[in-house]
């Protein structure tokens, strides 16, 4: 073998290794972003039911969501980990009933709305669509949360799915322009 050839071989298992560590610095960084939604709206909720003086029903409310978000955090964790595993292969997209994610997201998204005031209009006219609904829910959440902090308080958000000749669904809010 030539030094020539060693040295491209070299530089290949580099390029290899630094693509590599690229793609875990991502999935963290992507874990880490996902992550901190569901985590908001736990502590939220945890410290509404801490510090509420609110009746059974309302306690009963926000123990739900807690347990919701809480198995959203884990099937998300779960499926960013079978994403890093099998990325090459991609995503296996299921039919969804797009209503109930939506429902999920509302829920979900509820807490964080609250805290600025923030209506949250939803507008869906689309039944179903190809995708996988715990990364769709995150999505939309992710979207939400960047619409919300981009709106003024009182303001609303419209979530919209709907087809335009595809499936769109679609997060706008009237906050400023970054």
């Amino acid at each position: 073998m030539s030094f020539n050839q060693m040295a491209s071989s070299i530089e290949e298992k580099i390029s290899e290794l630094d693509r590599t560590a690229q793609d875990k610095r991502r999935l963290v960084d992507n874990l880490a972003h996902e992550l901190r939604t569901p985590l908001t709206a736990i502590r939220g909720y945890a410290e509404y039911l801490q510090n509420a003086h609110a009746g059974e029903q309302a306690r009963i409310k926000a123990a739900s969501y807690i347990l919701s978000e809480t198995e959203r955090m884990q099937s998300l964790a779960f499926k960013l980990l079978d994403l890093a595993l099998i990325r090459s292969s991609g995503v296996e997209l299921r039919p969804v009933a797009v209503p109930e994610p939506l429902d999920s997201v509302k829920a979900a998204a509820g807490q964080m709305l609250g805290e600025k005031e923030i209506r949250l209009e939803m507008l869906c006219t689309l039944e179903e669509i190809l995708g996988d609904s715990v990364l769709l829910q995150s999505m939309l959440l992710n979207l939400i949360d960047n619409a919300v902090k981009a709106s003024a308080p009182g303001s609303s958000i419209r979530l919209s799915a709907y087809d335009d000749g595809r499936p769109i669904l679609e997060v706008r809010d009237s906050g400023h322009a970054a």
